[in-house]
């Protein structure tokens, strides 16, 4: 009987003597929440470093942003995308849109002159801070606004005499992120229009008659046969108001390719 005392008050000691230690399990979430927090950290610097892109004080200085970044599309200036983008900015401030022209010619030159290197000094892709320009343009402009946008850019893509076909299907993307879309009729009628100020070699190149009469490659094969007779119908009508002799030609030349391209497809 004494012993069992004994141990039963061994026990108790035993017991006592553990619940006295400190217990300590390891934080299995520090890592993690730093880490997040290392994340929203980034994440937050980067929407900064793009709101500053498109914050202004004029629209036109967030159209000029949009101007330079199309110059820099084929990763070189020449002399008459910049003579371009100031004769814009001279007809800007010859407006008088704004009354006193002090601030704004000072803003304007400021965008012309920084923001390319401002471009190039930061992280961001160029991708995503030409997104970010036109989400706010979008925003910010009215439908009239947007085409004489579209206009604008269309103008500075065939300033470069070296222009190619894919650099002319930018307007393509600007027209879809502004909200016109690619298929509204008045850009539509605007981009055949500078089409046409292209060289026939750019206009009509490519590998195969699809591609260049520019017969959208995901189509099913009645889906470009409406699209053929569509195009026709479209470039037979600009035929009796074109009276420019080389448009006139590269006009029946593009006839005359999608009258052949009908033939695979009938």
């Amino acid at each position: 009987m004494g012993a069992l005392i004994v141990l039963i008050i061994f026990v108790i000691i035993i017991a006592i003597a553990n619940s006295d230690e400190e217990v300590t399990t390891p934080d299995t979430n520090t890592s993690n929440n730093q880490i997040d927090l290392e994340d929203l950290r980034l994440k937050k610097k980067s929407n900064g470093i793009l709101k500053s892109f498109v914050s202004y004080d004029y629209v036109e200085d967030l159209i000029i942003k949009l101007l330079l970044i199309i110059s820099e599309t084929d990763e070189k200036y020449n002399e008459s995308e910049i003579d371009f983008i100031s004769d814009y900015i001279d007809e800007i401030l010859k407006s008088e849109k704004y009354g006193s022209t002090y601030f704004l010619a000072k803003s304007l030159n400021k965008t012309k002159n920084t923001f390319i290197e401002n471009l190039k000094n930061n992280n961001q892709s160029i991708s995503s801070i030409k997104n970010s320009i036109l989400k706010q343009l979008k925003q910010d402009l009215d439908k009239k606004q947007k085409m004489e946008l579209l206009e604008l850019c269309l103008r500075l893509i065939i300033v470069d005499s070296e222009v190619t076909k894919e650099e002319f299907e930018i307007a393509d993307i600007i027209s879809d992120k502004i909200g016109i879309g690619i298929e509204d009729d008045l850009y539509l009628e605007l981009k055949d229009k500078y089409l046409l100020k292209l060289n026939s070699e750019v206009i009509f190149s490519g590998d195969s008659i699809e591609q260049q009469v520019g017969i959208p490659q995901n189509l099913g094969e009645k889906e470009k046969r409406k699209y053929i007779l569509g195009q026709y119908k479209k470039w037979n009508a600009r035929m009796s108001v074109i009276t420019d002799k080389d448009e006139k030609a590269k006009v029946q030349k593009m006839l005359d390719l999608l009258s052949e391209a009908m033939k695979n497809y009938k």
